[in-house]
């Protein structure tokens, strides 16, 4: 398990004036090689961002420009796993790259922020900011300098991964995947009427989208309980149409909610996979 944690100070609202650079090589858990670097943005310096991070253009004299230390940087982030916490990062490191000419690193990016999110249920929908997050953790921390930022991150990302018991590329799989069947930021939990015809069944639903929370109230009414994972106490799982039980073989892509059912269905636990029409069939005859 490999993967860099990136930060970046910005000196304006231009996402490519980086004025600092700081990253952690993290493996198997822990930091190997930590980096922090100014740079002179050859731009202006903001009152607003240097309020914020307290380096103007006496702290970047002399500084290498982006330009310089770009040669440096671009083979230790190609090919790996580049986290940042949020996107403005991101996008300051592909912007600055462009502004001097040179191609952008081809590494896999994944936000922490997302990671946080599917993390901890007081985080999913508000409240994922670093600084939340690391006073809720206890990680301590001087906010808005590139290398302690990407510190923190690191270690967001370290007890992310030991609460979940996912690493950092099946979390980046997973992530990937909810955008591809549009389950991005839809996660939907409801409990189930006592007095429904399928009470005491537990429903998970993928690859829905936005159709989601409205297929889980229906079930909901129904007597299903819905919960946004496959778990030992899954009785029905409910995939888009296109993607059903018996294509999958075929090599069509399937979800992780998907996959993780059918390796419940071989270890024994009893699972029925239905797509949308059949979860529609079912809701007609039964509602």
């Amino acid at each position: 398990m490999e993967f860099i944690v990136i930060d970046v100070e910005l000196a304006n609202q231009n996402p490519s004036s980086i004025c600092q650079l700081g990253f952690v090589v993290y493996r198997d858990g822990k930091p190997i090689h930590e980096y922090s670097k100014l740079i002179d943005p050859d731009d202006d310096f903001s009152l607003r961002n240097f309020s914020i991070h307290g380096i103007d253009e006496d702290a970047v004299y002399g500084m290498p420009k982006f330009a310089d230390v770009a040669p440096f940087i671009h083979p230790i982030f190609d090919g790996r796993i580049c986290v940042s916490h949020g996107g403005v990062d991101r996008k300051a490191i592909e912007q600055a790259f462009k502004a001097c000419n040179q191609e952008p690193p081809n590494c896999q990016w994944l936000n922490s922020a997302t990671l946080v999110r599917r993390s901890w249920d007081q985080f999913k929908d508000k409240g994922y900011r670093l600084f939340n997050i690391c006073e809720y953790l206890g990680i301590q921390y001087h906010p808005h300098d590139a290398l302690e930022d990407a510190k923190a991150t690191g270690q967001v990302v370290i007890r992310a991964i030991e609460k979940t018991g996912i690493g950092i590329e099946e979390w980046l799989v997973r992530l990937n995947e909810e955008k591809k069947t549009g389950d991005w930021g839809v996660s939907v939990s409801r409990e189930g009427n006592s007095e429904g015809p399928m009470f005491g069944a537990e429903m998970v639903f993928t690859g829905l989208g936005k159709m989601k929370p409205a297929a889980a109230d229906t079930a909901a009414k129904l007597g299903c309980k819905v919960h946004p994972r496959v778990t030992n106490k899954t009785t029905h799982l409910v995939v888009a149409d296109e993607v059903s039980f018996f294509t999958q073989r075929a090599g069509r892509k399937i979800s992780t909610k998907h996959e993780l059912a059918l390796k419940k269905i071989e270890g024994g636990q009893s699972i029925e996979i239905l797509s949308v029409s059949e979860f529609t069939a079912i809701c007609k005859r039964l509602g």
